[in-house]
């Protein structure tokens, strides 16, 4: 009896030892990058980004330690041609002047499970700080034997913060295009080897 405590405490502790932090690269293939905005106080237009790029890092203990992304933002789809190209202009992102969306983890507070991210977004030439809702999923190993882990980011920003200030006011009242944006990011990384 005593052996098999003794033997089970050194499996603990060997498990504790092997915990280690794990990098992952962002597979866009299974990940999202969308957002969504009230248009005429009515419905909400929604959109994503079809070209990004990131990482994230997972500590020993599965909270999230590190992430980095940037979005290509002339691939903006909002499922009608006339307003993405119109998005592109000065008038919202200006892509010409500025191709990139980018975010940096500052800090994370939560477990391994839930917590809040603070990072900087940069936008516009226009960086400031904001702090998202995380979920995370944890790490599974795939048919490949590849570990992957997701990490979910859900919050709003004001556009006008940022500089995307084109607005048109409605005849009753209130914009054609809210103020406020909402942001869900759905990511799954692969285990960088």
């Amino acid at each position: 009896m005593m052996l098999r405590r003794m033997l089970l405490a050194f499996a603990a502790l060997l498990l504790t030892l092997s915990a280690q932090a794990l990098d992952f690269t962002v597979d866009p293939v299974h990940s999202d990058v969308g957002f969504s905005v009230r248009h005429m106080m009515v419905s909400n237009v929604k959109g994503t980004f079809g070209e990004f790029s990131g990482a994230f890092t997972l500590d020993a203990e599965g909270k999230l330690a590190a992430l980095t992304g940037t979005i290509q933002v002339t691939s903006i789809d909002t499922n009608n041609a006339k307003r993405d190209a119109h998005l592109r202009t000065p008038d919202f992102f200006d892509v010409p002047n500025n191709p990139t969306i980018t975010f940096v983890l500052k800090s994370y507070e939560g477990d391994a499970k839930q917590g809040k991210a603070t990072g900087t977004l940069t936008m516009r030439g226009v960086s400031k700080e904001i702090t998202l809702d995380v979920e995370l999923s944890g790490v599974v190993v795939d048919n490949s034997k590849t570990q992957r882990s997701g990490v979910a980011l859900t919050g709003s920003i004001n556009r006008f913060d940022y500089g995307v200030s084109f607005s048109k006011a409605m005849e009753t009242g209130g914009l054609m295009v809210s103020d406020t944006v909402k942001l869900s990011i759905d990511l799954q990384g692969v285990v960088k080897k």
